[in-house]
């Protein structure tokens, strides 16, 4: 997986002990997976087992406030590390679950947690063509290729509030990039820079 080969990455060019976790998210029709954890591990075996495990599908209002809340609230976070947490969405918070979100946020904010968003360019567009049919006409016509670099819009201000950076994504070389860039602490430029 690409998670899985950055963190390979991050292993060789670094003498730190870097812990990782992954919550998993799907919507709240699934019976079955709403949001799986793996905790903060240093165990690179046990991660890439997990990161195997997981599959995308579905589709419909994600749980997203609660990986966030999980991801804030209940990983064991060591005090003093660079904390950094990549939320990958291609569907906005629902609004009930809004108030969830920000303060799992203004939470992360306090224990120092930069809070990155990634947009899957192509299906949010999507998604955001049938959700808001006027702005999206409206941004067609700034930008043609809108659909290949589009972001989720309330993910740029959730970023800021926490130091993080919010970015769009067409292909896997720029998910890598980005989860390159975060993983490494870089700010957008050089994250945009990196080849």
């Amino acid at each position: 997986s690409v998670m899985g080969k950055i963190i390979d990455v991050l292993d060789q060019g670094s003498s730190a002990n870097t812990r990782v976790s992954v919550v998993a998210f799907r919507t709240y029709d699934d019976a079955d997976f709403k949001i799986k954890t793996l905790a903060l591990t240093s165990d690179r075996k046990l991660l890439h087992d997990f990161l195997a495990s997981l599959t995308a599908e579905g589709g419909g209002d994600e749980c997203g406030a609660e990986a966030m809340q999980e991801a804030v609230h209940r990983l064991q976070w060591t005090k003093g590390a660079r904390k950094v947490v990549i939320y990958i969405s291609d569907e906005k918070v629902v609004p009930e679950k809004k108030g969830i979100f920000t303060t799992a946020l203004l939470d992360g904010r306090e224990k120092g947690i930069a809070i990155h968003f990634v947009t899957p360019s192509k299906s949010a567009w999507n998604f955001f063509l049938s959700d808001d049919p006027q702005r999206a006409r409206e941004l067609l016509a700034e930008n043609k290729e809108i659909a290949n670099s589009f972001k989720i819009p309330m993910w740029d201000a959730c970023a800021g509030l926490t130091g993080g950076i919010s970015v769009g994504f067409g292909d896997v070389s720029d998910l890598t990039r980005w989860l390159l860039a975060f993983s490494l602490g870089m700010d957008e430029t050089e994250g945009k820079a990196l080849d």
